[in-house]
């Protein structure tokens, strides 16, 4: 595994770099709120050709690996631009490995460049019709769902309202429709996948999620580390900078250490994902081990990002939860992005068992 960028890598981080500086200042994400979603800019990063430059060439997409779309998602994350970006490049690349021409998976797009795609990421039982807390549910027009033994797709209006959440995600809850669910506006499912292929197709986007999502939000974790020490710099007490005090000092170094080492798990997930779970020996069940990465990567990424935010804003003093102050809007999301994918606590369990096997209690 490679942590240097190439010259390519290099150049796309700093193109985006410079985009999401011009393009997405926090008066784009203030603005965006309370929906968390700003149609201007996700049209500005269609048009860089982003949503889909991870997908394969032949269904018209860039042909990057995750590797270089986390490059992105990185730079999003940082500036917590209010767009689907991981949730649509998920959905659209398992789409497309279930499609058989670039037409089968245009028709989810609705052959509309600002169309979005996500991914419901629980299971959802085959008595129940609804996808609850999708990510991006608010705003994505087709998701796509593990519903009983079957993935399916369901194209359908967005409601463009989210559920109320301090993180000013785009979340809602989506019918799927079928026999019993009388909506013209809900076309019926389409059946991507059955039985075991259905759970490895499923397995594998909630991996790509989870590392994708690790990825920004550790660059979220990142840009609020830098603004604690910008703001620990110019901070007079005593007549001189708070960042001159130890104790400050310690929690910033603490926050950075633990950053870092978010973001080579990252780079590791990405890695595993893009080198092994595609080459997986039993096609019926994704890489035990690119799995792992994924779900480790979330989970400690996530808890490093919700410490640095803490601590920023917590050396900020009572500024720090003053609305005009960005450190907020950085410590709202690090706890929702983190929160989205269910109870941390039901993760770590999930790792465990997949690690050391079901413990018997007796």
């Amino acid at each position: 595994m490679r942590l240097q960028f190439n010259d390519d890598e290099q150049a796309i981080h700093d193109a985006f770099a410079t985009f999401f500086a011009k393009e997405c200042p926090t008066e784009v994400v203030r603005e965006a709120a309370p929906l968390g979603f700003s149609r201007d800019l996700w049209q500005k990063l269609g048009e860089t050709g982003v949503p889909i430059m991870a997908l394969p060439e032949n269904y018209g997409g860039g042909g990057a690996n995750l590797r270089e779309l986390g490059i992105v998602v990185g730079l999003a994350g940082s500036s917590i631009a209010p767009v689907p970006l991981v949730e649509h490049a998920v959905a659209t690349r398992l789409l497309a490995r279930l499609s058989e021409t670039e037409t089968d998976l245009a028709q989810y797009l609705i052959s509309d460049e600002s169309a979005i795609a996500t991914l419901a990421l629980r299971p959802i039982s085959s008595k129940d019709s609804t996808a609850n807390l999708l990510p991006a549910g608010a705003i994505a027009n087709t998701f796509v769902a593990l519903h009983g033994n079957d993935l399916i797709a369901v194209t359908s209006p967005p409601p463009l309202i989210s559920l109320a959440n301090t993180a000013d995600l785009p979340i809602a809850n989506r019918e799927i429709a079928n026999s019993e669910i009388a909506n013209s506006e809900i076309a019926l499912p389409d059946i991507l996948a059955t039985a075991t292929e259905a759970t490895f197709h499923f397995s594998r986007a909630v991996s790509e999620w989870q590392a994708l999502t690790a990825t920004a939000i550790c660059g979220l974790g990142q840009r609020a580390l830098q603004i604690g020490v910008d703001y620990a710099l110019e901070r007079q007490q005593f007549d001189r900078p708070i960042g001159s005090f130890q104790a400050v000092q310690h929690g910033l170094a603490d926050a950075a250490t633990e950053l870092e080492a978010a973001y080579y798990l990252c780079q590791r997930a990405l890695w595993m994902l893009d080198n092994e779970a595609e080459n997986a020996p039993d096609t019926t069940a994704p890489s035990t081990t690119a799995q792992t990465f994924a779900a480790m990567a979330f989970l400690f990424t996530s808890e490093a990002a919700q410490r640095a935010t803490a601590a920023s804003l917590h050396y900020h003093g009572g500024y720090g939860y003053a609305e005009e102050y960005d450190i907020g809007l950085y410590y709202r999301r690090a706890k929702g992005w983190s929160l989205i994918y269910g109870s941390p606590a039901q993760e770590y369990q999930r790792l465990a068992d997949t690690l050391l096997g079901p413990i018997a209690v007796a």
